[in-house]
């Protein structure tokens, strides 16, 4: 009876080891798996968007030491921003804690991809953000035309602006001056049946800012988030903003 418990002892002794042995060995795998795709992480990514005349670039970098840094342009105007990172490789969870830029804070994001050469970020609202991988480190440059904000808002343009009562129907001429065609929605159906006016005036653009001046519903100093052949939108110093469209 002695031996049998003995050789039983034994037994669970030896069956304890193996189970701690194979324990440690998935572990010590999952470690080295959260490890490679941390690793897959590291270096220069690129998102890049070309539709109807809009342009968006940017390179997202991630170092060594959990540091990542964004540059980006979209359409003429550029930006950088930065900070801090982690990625839960278990739960697929990456946090960007960002320090300087336009949206300091944290924002959380779910790896639906990491292979080798592509990243696909999904935002909590399920916004898709496709990334490849890269070795440019800086965005494309700007040419000089593109910066040329009065030869690219010359031309005819519908504007719409926050409030939705109102339309305009504006032809910015090279010369600085505009003629403008002033439309209410009477019936509260978006058909801006009723003229309101048609005006006469000039406009100034230095910079990114541009300042209409006349009776146009329009009228008043803005700065120009952005513009390209097709489209553009002004914002006033309280964040009322215009939509223009050709």
């Amino acid at each position: 009876m002695k031996k049998v418990n003995y050789l039983s002892i034994v037994w669970m002794v030896f069956a304890c080891v193996l189970s701690f042995s194979s324990c440690a060995d998935e572990d010590n795998e999952e470690d080295g798996d959260q490890e490679e795709l941390s690793e897959k992480l590291l270096g220069h990514w690129k998102q890049e968007e070309r539709e109807d005349g809009y342009y968006y670039c940017e390179i997202l970098t991630f170092s060594q030491d959990g540091v990542y840094e964004i540059k980006w342009r979209e359409e003429t105007f550029t930006g950088e921003e930065g900070g801090t990172y982690s990625y839960d490789v278990s739960d697929d969870k990456l946090t960007l804690n960002c320090l300087y830029g336009e949206k300091t804070g944290k924002h959380t994001y779910t790896v639906s991809m990491l292979t080798d050469n592509k990243l696909v970020l999904m935002e909590k609202d399920g916004d898709i953000r496709n990334y490849s991988r890269t070795e440019e480190e800086t965005i494309p440059g700007i040419e000089e035309d593109d910066k040329d904000y009065g030869k690219l808002i010359s031309g005819t343009w519908t504007v719409l602006m926050d409030d939705p009562s109102w339309k305009s129907i504006v032809t910015f001429k090279t010369d600085g001056t505009y003629t403008s065609k002033d439309y209410y929605d009477i019936k509260g159906n978006q058909t801006f049946s009723e003229l309101d006016g048609s005006y006469n005036g000039n406009y100034i653009i230095n910079d990114q800012h541009i300042s209409i001046r006349g009776e146009t519903v329009i009228a008043g100093e803005y700065t120009i988030e952005s513009i390209s052949a097709n489209s553009g939108k002004f914002a006033d110093e309280d964040g009322w903003k215009l939509y223009l469209s050709k």
